[in-house]
């Protein structure tokens, strides 16, 4: 999965970010335990606020290219015009 920056709710972001500084002044723990709390805050708000695509693996073999895709489209034409011209050839 992979975040999708641009569609971020930053606003959402920003107000959760303050709020868990603020949560973190006072702290009196050590530098470990501030660190792993301040990490998981920072995790957790781009999970919650940051949307995630899944990207998968074309089903098409790898040589399916741009070349070869053209000539696919151009032999569906030509079997639609044929068959179109078929069907009109009867009535």
């Amino acid at each position: 999965m992979f975040p999708v920056y641009q569609k971020t709710d930053v606003l959402g972001l920003q107000a959760s970010l303050r709020e868990m500084v603020n949560l973190c002044d006072g702290n009196g723990s050590g530098v470990e335990e501030i660190w792993k709390s301040y990490k998981d805050k920072i995790v957790g708000g781009i999970k919650r606020y940051v949307p995630q695509t899944i990207l998968s693996k074309s089903p098409k073999p790898e040589y399916y290219n741009k070349e070869v895709k053209w000539l696919r489209l151009k032999v569906r034409k030509m079997y639609i015009r044929e068959k179109l011209g078929s069907l009109t050839k009867r009535i």
